[in-house]
Order: C-alpha cells, then structure tokens, then sequence
C-alpha cells in the first residue's frame, strides 16, 4: 500500500465523522494556543528584563576589580572569630581587607590591553575630596575623584551634557550636572572655561587643624550627565594623584595602590563572559559585565518558559484522551473493513498506519490552527492589551515550529493505542461481523 494511500484513508475516514474530528482538532489547538502564548509570554519577561540591563549600561564592558577572586570565594561562608576587644576586631577586619586587595598595576593593564579579543581599556583611581570652589561659590561634602589614565581609553563624551573631553598633560577638569546645581548655578554651560579650585582637607579635631588643606586649580572643560557619573570631579590621574595621596601621607600613589577599576572593551563579537572568566583565572581579579546577567537571564528564561509550557502540555494531554477516543470510535466503525483489508493481504504495518496517520492529521491540523489563532491573539494582546505597559508577548518561529512537533509527536503517541489494537484485530472475526 502506498503512502499516499494511507494518508487518503486516513482522511477519509476522519472526515465521515466531521464533527467528533473537528472537535478534536480544536481540543488540541488550544492546548499548542496555550503552549505557544506560555512560551512567548516567558520570552516576553526574560526580554524585557534584559531591556532594563542594556539600559543600565554597555553589556560589552568587563568592570575589573582591584580584588583578588580567589580569596573571596575561599572566604565564602567563613565567619571570623570576633574578639570582644575594639582593637583586635579592627586588626582582623584590616588583616581580611588587605588579604582581599589585588593591586591592579600599569603592567598589569598593559598585559590585560594585549588579550585577544580586547578592543580597548579604560583605567581610573577614584577617591575623595572635600570641597569644590568656582568664583565666590563653594561646595562641602563627600565629593568623588576621578583620575583617568591618558595612556588608555578616556573618552567619555557620551556621558557630557556639553563641553569637551580631557586633553592630555592638562588643566582640563569635568564635574557632574548636580555639582553644578550644588554651587548654585543653574545654566551647566556658565562654568566652562572657568577655573576651579579643587581641595582636600581633614576635619579639624576640637578646633585644631590636623594638615593643612591640598589644593589643585584647572579649568572646567566639560560637565558630565548626572545619570551616568553623579556628585564627581573628573581629571587626569596625574594631576589627581597629589589629592589621593593627601589622605594617606603616601606620595605617588597611584603607583603604590594602583588602580580602583578598569573597564575592558570587548571586540565586535567576542564573547564577553568567556573573556571575563579568562582575565580572572590569569590575573585572579574579581570581574563583573552585564553580559553575565543576561546569560543569567538566558539560563533562567529556560526555566521559566518550561515551567510556563506546562500549563500548554496539560491541555494537550487532555486533548490527547480525546484523540484516543476519537481513533478508537473510528477503530469500531471499520472493524468489518479491517477484516477486508487483512483477508486480501493488508498487512498489519499497513493497518497500524492508517490509524498512526489519522492521529497525525488531527495532531498536525490542531498544531496549525493553534498556531494562527495564537498569533492573531498575540497581536491582539500586543496591540491593544500590552502595549500601554511597554511589554510585549513574543512571538517567534521557534516557539511555533517547538509547539506544531510537541502537538504532532503526542498526538501519534496518543494514537499508538487504538492503532496498535486495530493491527490485531481477528481478521475471521472482523469479517464474520454484521
């Protein structure tokens, strides 16, 4: 018997019982309808959720840390034994602190800057100052200091609201919009070109200075968007290093420290975490990007759309049952036909076919309607229901192509019963029946 062949009967057979065989094939699209939407409405939360993360920043970014990875992963769920002395709970908090600390030096970054697949290094030394001073107008508070390294990528012209970017061997500076506000003055572009003081100064101690004060004079260049860098004086780390060092008694030192952060650029199509993991396990610092919240996010999202699909699945069980009903009535009805078919050399693979093919018509027509009316529900609800909260339900040809084989292959295992009872029917029987 030809394939073809099969396949007619098949048809045929379904469509003498039109009505039991389209309620089947609505019972299943709705249960491929309801996978399809629980699998989109998942790749709708996990996308929507890495919206947010690529708003937060550049996911092409390594944030390096001056810590060592190591020591902290070893340091995990260890708990140090406090003494019930002030003195000896500073001196095991320090003796942890400078265990943790990774010096992260100029050749360092030299060696980082020459792993394949990094584009380009941004290295700064943060700190803090004290005051900010420009014409009669002066600012206390917890300012931070930054101080780029001009051997390296500095550029940070889309983070400015107006003005330039640093030169090298400089007196440019560039503070943030809400200094601006906080000196009093509203327009951010009446501070370029103007000089600027910029101090360091230890609190006095019962009315007795401690040190006398570090001042450093530049002229404003730039202010930065308060969103990306707030409450900051930027400038080069050399003419910083003076003001760093002014809390500690150290001189050079950034040379002595190192630097607070680098941010790695990766290249067009490399794979970020991957080069994450390769700067911590050959310099051991303790690295962080984006990126790595978005494979989380990866990782998540297939549990969520599994656990979502269930709700899918269980509908096609049930529809299942009916399909097994269905095939089953069919099996019944052409009994005496079976009988025919054996008694002049059908054989049973023939017979078992024909009802295998019943449960995939059903199986394969219930896998298409689900999939156009879920697509038309997903437009509907994107357009009109969705749509105010800037979420939207995904749609894609994965989701439907997964949804059309998992309808099809549970229907033919649902059908494998009545198919596997119609093979062994008793062909004198059969034929005996009226």
């Amino acid at each position: 018997m030809k394939f073809s062949d099969k396949i007619s009967m098949a048809f045929k057979d379904l469509m003498n019982r039109k009505v039991r065989s389209i309620l089947t094939v609505l019972a299943v699209s709705i249960g491929s309808l309801l996978l399809i939407v629980m699998m989109g409405l998942s790749d709708g939360i996990i996308n929507k959720l890495k919206e947010v993360i690529d708003g937060a920043g550049d996911t092409n970014i390594i944030q390096v840390y001056p810590i060592n990875d190591a020591k902290v992963k070893e340091d995990n769920g260890i708990s140090i034994q406090v003494s019930d002395v002030d003195s000896q709970e500073e001196k095991e908090s320090k003796e942890v602190e400078d265990a943790s600390f990774k010096k992260i030096s100029k050749d360092d970054i030299e060696s980082i800057k020459n792993i394949d697949g990094v584009d380009r290094i941004s290295a700064y030394v943060q700190g803090n100052i004290t005051d900010i001073m420009l014409d009669d107008k002066k600012f206390s508070g917890n300012i931070v200091l930054t101080g780029y390294d001009f051997n390296n990528d500095i550029d940070i012209s889309d983070k400015l609201l107006c003005g330039t970017i640093l030169k090298e061997e400089s007196e440019d500076i560039i503070i943030s919009e809400d200094l601006v506000s906080k000196l009093g003055i509203s327009n951010n572009e009446d501070v370029l070109n103007k000089k600027i003081k910029v101090q360091a100064e230890f609190p006095e101690m019962n009315g007795i200075k401690i040190k006398e004060p570090k001042v450093i004079e530049g002229t404003v260049v730039g202010v930065a968007n308060k969103n990306n860098i707030s409450n900051t004086v930027i400038m080069s780390e050399k003419k910083a290093d003076c003001l760093f060092a002014y809390f500690t008694d150290k001189e050079n030192y950034i040379d002595e420290n190192g630097y607070s952060m680098l941010s790695v650029y990766g290249k067009e199509g490399q794979e970020i975490s991957a080069l994450a993991a390769k700067i911590t396990s050959d310099y051991g610092y303790t690295t962080f990007s984006l990126d790595m919240i978005n494979k989380t996010f990866d990782a998540l999202g297939g549990v969520v759309k599994a656990v979502l699909s269930i709700a899918g699945i269980i509908v096609l069980v049930v529809a299942s049952l009916g399909l097994v009903n269905t095939v089953s009535m069919t099996l019944q009805e052409k009994r005496k036909m079976i009988g025919v078919m054996r008694s002049v050399g059908g054989s049973r693979k023939n017979i078992k076919s024909i009802f295998t093919y019943q449960s995939f018509i059903i199986g394969l027509f219930g896998g298409i309607l689900g999939s156009i009316t879920s697509a038309i529900g997903i437009f509907i609800a994107n357009e009109y229901i969705t749509k105010s909260s800037n979420f939207a339900i995904t749609l894609t040809t994965n989701n439907i192509m997964l949804s059309l084989f998992i309808t099809v292959i549970m229907s033919i295992i649902a059908g494998a019963i009545p198919a596997r009872k119609a093979a062994k029917i008793n062909v004198v029987e059969a034929v005996a029946e009226e």
